[in-house]
């Protein structure tokens, strides 16, 4: 159960309201747990908040669960957590008094948007050419990992540099060197 539920009090839940719209008006649109706790406490000095309910208020237990707070549009995301592993994520529409479970993937494109300033479903992610892996003759045991590892490390070089490393005089000299220097048992 969210303890907004537990917040019965008109007064506690008007807070809660003209906090998360005093937060809203500032620059920063996300807002980690520190954060938050500091500006719960620049809340309470401002509105002459006796120091129990700086502390131990039921708002004051709302506000230690969360660990973010983002706001996108129209909506605040609240992320709380009871306990480790135990995550949720509400939203709180700006003009209605009440509140929703988001799912994961919604908070996360609101995220996206603010850090990337776009919808995340416009951007580009990143993406890795798998048909090495797939179709190199050099794999003879698909279980040693290190093989799959050392032909990723060489076609991502490959693709990476407009000339290929092995042409260069330095880079094959070093390799003869090493190789020459290799013990065999």
């Amino acid at each position: 159960m969210f303890l907004l539920d537990k917040i019965i009090d008109e007064e506690h839940q008007s807070d809660f309201r003209v906090f998360l719209d005093e937060l809203r008006l500032q620059e920063n649109a996300f807002l980690l747990r520190d954060q938050v706790i500091e500006e719960f406490e620049h809340f309470c000095e401002k509105n002459q908040k006796d120091s129990d309910y700086k502390t131990q208020s039921e708002l004051r237990k709302l506000i230690d669960l969360l660990q973010e707070i983002v706001f996108h549009e129209e909506y605040s995301y609240l992320v709380t957590r009871r306990r480790i592993g135990e995550t949720a994520i509400y939203g709180i529409p700006r003009t209605a008094n009440r509140y929703e479970k988001i799912p994961v993937d919604a908070y996360l494109q609101a995220r996206d948007a603010i850090v990337l300033g776009a919808p995340s479903s416009e951007c580009d992610g990143l993406e890795i050419d798998m048909d090495p892996f797939i179709t190199s003759p050099l794999i003879k045991d698909s279980r040693n990992i290190g093989q799959g590892i050392t032909i990723f490390s060489a076609t991502f070089r490959a693709s990476s540099s407009p000339t290929r490393r092995s042409s260069s005089p330095s880079c094959s000299a070093f390799s003869r060197c090493t190789r020459s220097r290799t013990p065999s048992f």
